[in-house]
């Protein structure tokens, strides 16, 4: 039976699908991939820091190349299928195996890793800029949605500490590991957060465009208006890319940049916005005609996903996740106030965690937090919020230096770096 025989004759299991993948949580058109090549990028430096004041926008730190264990060039151009893999356990020293306890509410629960990366044609460096954990507990009817922040600063088995963003890439493309990527990035977050993951989706963020576009546009609200800096290609001047306050209407290029810019909100601010999004595209997806965009559908969804949940399985997970309510499911993850801010001796500025038990703590209790629903805020509730004021004038350059191709990369979008010989 072909493809669309089979969505035919299961439509409902389709748009339960649909819903999940809308959600982030699942997969659709690559139904039984193998695990790929994927990307992050290699932006690690010395360990040694000193703890800063407030967080500042962070600042790109360019990329440097990790040790390798092997001979084998630190960089390939392409994938190379025949590849020996090396089992995780190889890499992994005596404080590597000492992993905290699961938090409780995570123990039987089944854990998808959602990977976003900025993977380009063409280009063999990616980085990992979204990183969930959706809980999904059958049992008790809910779900949960984590977020860890990109500019975590850990441990990495095999290699030097750097950024949680990188450990895709290297586990895929420097180490080798047996699993890939995602294996090595599911243990590093097991190790440093207490969840355990079993499945994973990867998502291509340059692929939010089509996605959104495939679905009719989203709808989400600001309680205030969105500015951030954004360098215009065209005349290589920083501008304000703007958002006005209240409910407003993204196509897929509006939401691309809602997703990704990140200079005055942080990294904590845009996870937020992320969630924000993939409950727009969710609600977006239960109110249109969704078998009328198929054919988009099916295009968005091919160029964008990696998975390695099977149809059967993505059907089964698909109907438990259509059964939950708006208020079942709820939101949260790693912030700012959770971690510290730190500068390498590179001076990047990135995050690091300061107490592994409160860390577990707040793993533990995202099961309590507000629902998603519940935690995007309607107008009704908008008067109450000070906003800040109306930037005058263009914006000056973050990173005060003069535009160069690495700080167009950082400022708007992909902050992918070529790797450079040490």
């Amino acid at each position: 039976m072909d493809i669309w025989s089979l969505l035919a004759t299961r439509t409902p299991l389709f748009l339960s699908a649909i819903f999940l993948t809308a959600c982030g949580i699942l997969d659709l058109p690559s139904l039984n991939l193998n695990s790929a090549p994927v990307a992050g990028d290699s932006q690690a430096s010395n360990t040694t820091m000193s703890i800063q004041g407030p967080h500042p926008p962070m600042q790109p730190e360019l990329p440097k190349r990790p040790p390798t264990p092997t001979a084998q060039p630190l960089i390939q151009t392409a994938p190379v299928v025949d590849q020996e893999r090396v089992p995780l356990s190889y890499y992994l020293s005596a404080s590597d195996l000492d992993m905290p306890p699961v938090p409780p509410s995570w123990t039987n629960t089944e854990n998808l890793l959602i990977l976003g990366t900025d993977k380009r044609e063409g280009d063999p460096v990616w980085r990992t800029d979204v990183i969930m954990v959706v809980g999904l507990d059958e049992e008790q009817g809910r779900a949960a949605l984590f977020s860890i922040p990109r500019d975590l600063y850990i441990n990495i088995p095999g290699s030097r500490p750097a950024r949680i963003n990188t450990v895709d890439y290297l586990g895929e493309r420097i180490l080798w590991v047996e699993g890939g990527g995602p294996a090595l990035l599911s243990h590093v977050i097991q190790r440093h957060v207490g969840i355990p993951t079993q499945k994973w989706v990867r998502l291509n963020m340059n692929g939010i465009v089509d996605l959104v576009d495939a679905i009719g546009g989203v709808t989400v609200h600001l309680e205030c208006p969105l500015y951030e800096p954004i360098l215009n290609l065209t005349t290589n001047q920083w501008e304000y890319f703007t958002l006005p306050a209240g409910d407003v209407e993204l196509d897929g290029e509006d939401a691309a940049w809602f997703t990704r810019l990140r200079l005055h909100g942080s990294d904590i601010g845009r996870s937020q916005r992320q969630r924000q999004l993939l409950w727009a595209i969710r609600n977006q997806a239960l109110n249109t005609n969704l078998l009328l965009r198929l054919p988009e559908l099916w295009n968005a969804f091919g160029n964008i996903y990696e998975t390695d949940i099977g149809l059967f399985e993505m059907m089964q997970m698909a109907g438990a996740g259509l059964s939950l309510g708006a208020n079942d499911i709820h939101s949260g993850g790693l912030r700012l106030t959770d971690l510290e801010t730190v500068t390498t001796e590179g001076g990047a500025q990135v995050l690091r965690i300061a107490n592994p038990e409160q860390i577990l703590a707040i793993a533990e209790n995202v099961w309590q937090a507000p629902s998603v629903a519940g935690s995007i805020q309607t107008s009704e509730s908008s008067e109450s919020v000070v906003c800040p004021p109306e930037p005058v004038g263009p914006p000056a350059n973050p990173y005060g230096e003069p535009s160069s191709k690495a700080t167009v990369e950082a400022a708007n979008g992909p902050e992918v770096e070529s790797v450079q010989e040490p």
